[in-house]
């Protein structure tokens, strides 16, 4: 087949893609504008559109920036939420039990409004289809991709549950379309929704209806279409078939009915695919006979056994080989998936990291005991402040008639006796140091400090700072205040 040339289709198949067509819009209607956030995921555009369901380009984000591009698969809900996520669940058990550099591997199942979606490794690369159509394929390049399919097939077999157990997990639907090759050169398995378990454990159920086959008929096995039982030599008879068109550079039971593949199989047989490409050699003829023979007993009975005699009926490719073909093949593909992940990459955060430091019911209590604490501080220099100014302006305003003798009386008896050294007579060149020296005898605790009664108290004796003049009167308090230059009464600080 030639570069940028398709081979034709038939009425039934164009048929088939109409309605196959109408049931995707169908369920593309139903999806909402993307991007939309999937639990801790952000589902973006398509990048692949399957019969049972697309698979999303998705971005994973973390904590300081972290991102990582995953693929995300949504079924379509055309037989009901139920039967969709069923075989979604199905699919993520299985895909998450097999380990292998040749499988794609199943990282997370998410739920968002009670539908389901698979997270899987993103690959940039091209499916096998999608290079087999575009450009034709050299021997080494096709040999080394089936040998590194049949290595992923083996895992699959061979994978072993939670108790050890064997599962015998059968993928039931080994084509090209399930095939992808990645830029780094290394082919890989996907798609398990179809797969079956046979190991008879309970834990993971077939999803299939009694009475339907599950696959695509150009690469079942007789034995899958006739009575649906399947077995691991199912899968090499369907990876046999993919191996006889990359060699025979086209398609075996293209655009024919189940029932005409296995009429022409049964009559005609497999023809080999050196009659179409002349360099396949009859060593390479002789194994792809024995992989898709009719009788399960007589092909290869296991995926490891296929992969040894093809290495050594075929020299293989190296990695850059096959890395080279598939950049050189799907130039548009790529670089459409490339400018995808680039604005993936420059694309803003679509979920900011909460800045929050405390719990958001320590944060608030916190708050709380700041604010209280803050309006207490201001409350108590508002007091002390608002008390000073009172204090002496109701001492200016309303000054006390009483001498001391009289605050002498009322004192208790056992109060202590206070030694005072003598204050000056204000006068107005000392008025302004009246308030000081009372701030002092304040501080001081003179006796105006009330005394417990029934308690002696030792004599307090407080002396006033600066020289004492030699011959001063003694202060008197009648009347108990002085008149300024302005003709404002002043109280005379040591009668207050």
């Amino acid at each position: 087949m030639r570069e940028g040339r398709r081979p034709p289709e038939d009425a039934t198949l164009k048929e088939h893609t109409s309605q196959r067509d109408q049931f995707v819009a169908e369920a593309e209607a139903r999806l909402e504008m993307l991007p939309r956030s999937v639990e801790r995921y952000t589902l973006f555009e398509e990048i692949a559109l399957g019969g049972m369901g697309a698979v999303h380009l998705g971005l994973l984000e973390g904590a300081a920036g972290f991102r990582r591009p995953v693929a995300i698969k949504r079924p379509h809900l055309l037989y009901g939420r139920r039967a969709a996520n069923d075989q979604l669940q199905q699919e993520a058990w299985l895909g998450s039990r097999v380990r292998h550099p040749n499988v794609v591997p199943v990282l997370d199942l998410v739920e968002t409004g009670g539908n389901l979606f698979l997270v899987m490794e993103f690959v940039l690369g091209e499916t096998l289809a999608g290079l087999a159509h575009k450009r034709d394929m050299p021997i080494g390049v096709a040999v080394t991709i089936l040998r590194e399919v049949l290595a992923g097939l083996h895992a699959v077999h061979t994978a072993a549950g939670e108790n050890g157990g064997a599962l015998g997990i059968v993928h039931r639907d080994v084509s090209p379309q399930n095939i992808i090759v990645g830029v780094d050169g290394f082919a890989r398995i996907l798609d398990f929704g179809v797969a079956k378990c046979l190991a008879p454990d309970g834990t993971a159920r077939d999803t299939t209806k009694a009475g339907l086959v599950k696959g695509k008929p150009g690469y079942m096995a007789p034995e899958q279409l006739i009575s649906g039982t399947v077995d691991a030599r199912t899968d090499i008879f369907s990876a046999g078939i993919v191996l006889w068109e990359a060699l025979a550079r086209r398609r075996l039971f293209k655009g024919l009915e189940p029932a005409q593949a296995l009429s022409r199989l049964a009559t005609v047989g497999v023809p080999p695919p050196s009659a179409f490409n002349p360099s396949v050699t009859p060593s390479l003829d002789a194994v792809v006979a024995r992989a898709v023979h009719p009788n399960p007993t007589s092909r290869f009975q296991s995926a490891e056994e296929f992969a040894e005699q093809l290495q050594a009926a075929a020299p293989t490719a190296a990695t850059g080989g096959v890395r080279w073909y598939v950049e050189a093949t799907a130039p548009l593909r790529l670089a459409r998936q490339r400018s995808l992940l680039r604005r993936l990459e420059l694309s803003p955060p679509t979920r900011p990291q909460s800045r929050r430091l405390l719990p958001k019911k320590r944060y608030l209590q916190g708050g709380k005991l700041a604010g209280a604490a803050g309006v207490g501080l201001l409350l108590l220099a508002g007091a002390v402040t608002g008390f000073t100014r009172c204090a002496r302006t109701a001492a200016e305003r309303f000054p006390s008639p009483a001498p001391a003798k009289a605050f002498a009386s009322k004192t208790a008896p056992d109060a202590p006796e206070v030694h005072s050294t003598h204050v000056p007579p204000s006068t107005p060149e000392n008025a302004g140091t009246a308030h000081n020296a009372l701030g002092a005898l304040v501080n001081r605790g003179t006796a105006r400090t009330p005394s417990r009664p029934g308690k002696a108290r030792r004599p307090v004796t407080i002396e006033a700072p600066g020289p004492q003049p030699q011959a001063a009167a003694p202060p008197t308090c009648n009347p108990p205040y002085w008149i300024d230059s302005e003709g404002i009464k002043r109280v005379k600080s040591w009668c207050s």
